[in-house]
Formats: structure tokens, C-alpha cells, sequence
């Protein structure tokens, strides 16, 4: 079934509470695996934003490839009892059991499109919700295999965006990952993360994640929510860590005003 399920999360106020600790530096665009390296670099010698960009899609892909296989066997498994069905009543049932599994499977996959070669530099027009969705079904394959639940919402309409996608996909994922990671090393049963995607006060578009618990590793995720700010700066979404009253952090990407389309 989805790692991911619907979920009302804990009303929000009109802005994010609690005191801004800290704003993540705004960086230049993680350069593709294919572009020319930078001046002075020798050839063939990718960069660390290359080697650590590739080590996120590289667990992301593992992970996925996983995930598929659970969720093809269900299907399969299903289409077999449906075969062998003697009763009119239980064959409808597997049917729609094998396209739920189905379904979720074609989300999964659309989750991994935007990152060849030739889409890394162009921008879209995209449904932030969606993107949002997808990276929190690709992180979900990870989260599940640590034990750590991932859960997404929705509040109200939202103004579409023109970003690169995959590279935006991979910014969230990469946050989504280490928080998930975080919240493993807790030890804590029943970890979860919420994700809430709504409309900024202001104007834009706001992704928050809620971890249910306290970093435990402030440093090491600092810095790849560090890393992943420079990725999403460069489309004009913008991190930012929040201190809640209970202990948790709480983290902000905010897709600015400039990359929403229609914002009234």
C-alpha cells in the first residue's frame, strides 16, 4: 500500500510559530552531471555537488526499485486469485484491489520523471501540490524501510509554479530524507513527519515539515538542509528552520512570489 497517507495536521496560525533560528544561505544551481565542470576543474573529475546530487538519486532510485517490486508482486499476486476466483462477489474485489496497487504504481513512477539530461535546465509550469506529492512518495520508499511514517496534506487552493522540476523534487527530497533519517535515529516508535503544503500569508506557496521529534543530529542535518537550500534557491524556493515550543525544529520551503503563476 501508499507510505503515504492522508492526514489533518495540527492547525496552523497565519505564519509559521516560533522564532526564526535560522535562515539556510541562498547558492547557485547545482550544475548537472552532463554540463561542463567549472573553470579550472580538472576533466572528467565531477564536483561535490555532482558526487552528492548523484548519492541522492542513487538512494532514491534503490529505494524506489524496491517499492516497485513489493507493489508489482501485489498486483500479481491479486491477478492470480482473481484467476482462480470461484465466487462472483470476491473477483470484483481483488479487480479493484489491483487497481489501487496499480495506480499507486504509476505515482510512483511519475514521481521519477524530470531528471534526464534534457529537462534538467528547463522550467515548467507544474502543480506545486503534485511536486510536493511525488517527492514525498519518493522519500516515503526510504522513510518506510527506517520505520518512519510520512504524512501529507493538503490546505486549499494553490497558485501554480514554474520551476525545474526534477531539480525542485530532489531539494525536497533531499530534506525529506535527512529529517526521515533523524527521526530513525530517535529510536522513538511511531515516528512520523508531517508534510503541509498551503498558501503563504504573503503570497507564494509554503511546504512545512513536522518532525514528531527533537533532532538528534543537528549538525549533520543542518548541513544537508544547507545543501538542499542551494538546489531549491535556485528555483526560487527558499528554506527556513523554525524552533518549536515542545523541542521539534520545524522547516519551511517557500516557493517565492517570482515563481508563482497567477497569485493573487
Amino acid at each position: 500500500m501508499l507510505a503515504v497517507a492522508k492526514e489533518t495536521l495540527p492547525a496552523a496560525g497565519p505564519e509559521v510559530s516560533g522564532p526564526a533560528t535560522a535562515v539556510l544561505p541562498a547558492g547557485s544551481p547545482v550544475r548537472a552531471p552532463d554540463s561542463p565542470a567549472p573553470t579550472g576543474a580538472p576533466a572528467g573529475v565531477a564536483g561535490e555537488a555532482d558526487l552528492e546530487r548523484l548519492m541522492y538519486l542513487g538512494r532514491m532510485v534503490s529505494a524506489v526499485s524496491h517499492e516497485l517490486g513489493n507493489r508489482l508482486t501485489s498486483v500479481l499476486g491479486f491477478a492470480e486469485l482473481a484467476a482462480q476466483a470461484a465466487d462472483a462477489d470476491t473477483t470484483p474485489r481483488l479487480l479493484a484491489k489491483m487497481n489501487a496497487y496499480a495506480e499507486n504504481l504509476r505515482v510512483l513512477v511519475e514521481s521519477l520523471s524530470g531528471f534526464s539530461s534534457s529537462r534538467l535546465a528547463a522550467r515548467e509550469e507544474y502543480d506545486p501540490a503534485l511536486l510536493a506529492r511525488q517527492a514525498v512518495e519518493l522519500a516515503g520508499c526510504t522513510a518506510k524501510t527506517l520505520g518512519v511514517r510520512v504524512v501529507f496534506h493538503r490546505k486549499g487552493d494553490l497558485p501554480r509554479v514554474q520551476v525545474v522540476v526534477g531539480e525542485t523534487r530532489l531539494g525536497l527530497f533531499m530534506c525529506l530524507d535527512v529529517l526521515a533519517r533523524d527521526l530513525a535515529a530517535t529510536g522513538v516508535r511511531d515516528a512520523h513527519l508531517l508534510v503541509e503544503i498551503r498558501k503563504a500569508p504573503h503570497g507564494g506557496v509554503q511546504l512545512v515539515f513536522r518532525p514528531s521529534e527533537p533532532c538528534k543530529g543537528k549538525g549533520s542535518v543542518s548541513a544537508v538542509l544547507a545543501r538542499a537550500g542551494k538546489v531549491l534557491s535556485a528555483q526560487g524556493v527558499y528554506l527556513k528552520c523554525f524552533e518549536r515550543e515542545e523541542g521539534a525544529s520545524e522547516v519551511v520551503a517557500e516557493f517565492s512570489r517570482e515563481v508563482c503563476l497567477d497569485d493573487s
